[in-house]
Order: C-alpha cells, then sequence, then structure tokens
C-alpha cells in the first residue's frame, strides 16, 4: 500500500511523508514547475479547455514560476496549476 500523510512546498523544494508498503518515508524533491500561456501559433501540442493553443515554459524553480505570475499579472493568462505541492 502506498499513501502520503503530508506534502507542502519549502522554497523551491517537495517535502513529502509517505507510507510505501508499510514503510515511513520523508522526501525533499527538487520541483521545476510547468506553466502554460497563450500563443498565435496554430499547431501546438498544447490546448486550452476551450481550444486556445498553448506554448508550455518550464521554470527553474517554484520561486522562479511564482516570480513570473506576478511580474505579468494582467498583462499574461497563465494556465496549469499554480499550487505547486503536488509532484
Amino acid at each position: 500500500m502506498h499513501f502520503y500523510t503530508n506534502v507542502q512546498n519549502h522554497g523551491s523544494k517537495i517535502l513529502i511523508r509517505e507510507y510505501k508498503d508499510g514503510v515511513r518515508q520523508k522526501l525533499r524533491l527538487d520541483y521545476k514547475p510547468s506553466l502554460f500561456h497563450e500563443t498565435r501559433e496554430t499547431n501546438t501540442k498544447y490546448k486550452s479547455l476551450d481550444g486556445k493553443s498553448l506554448k508550455r515554459v518550464v521554470f527553474p524553480s517554484i520561486p522562479a514560476a511564482r516570480g513570473k505570475i506576478k511580474e505579468s499579472e494582467g498583462l499574461t493568462a497563465w494556465y496549469g496549476m499554480n499550487q505547486f505541492i503536488y509532484p
């Protein structure tokens, strides 16, 4: 059996407490989040729920992604999960 008892974000890491096959484990994972923004390109791999073409952006860390969201607030619509505690 495998289940999580706690998952939280700390800086640019994801901290996980889990049970895997009855053994308690603690993990610290580096995480590079991905977000998406609209693009004028028509033939893209990613689409929004309403059919808009999206471009994937991979950030080097969680703080970098949060900073970019804040910096471009009102200018760029970002798609994807911005709660980065889910690996």
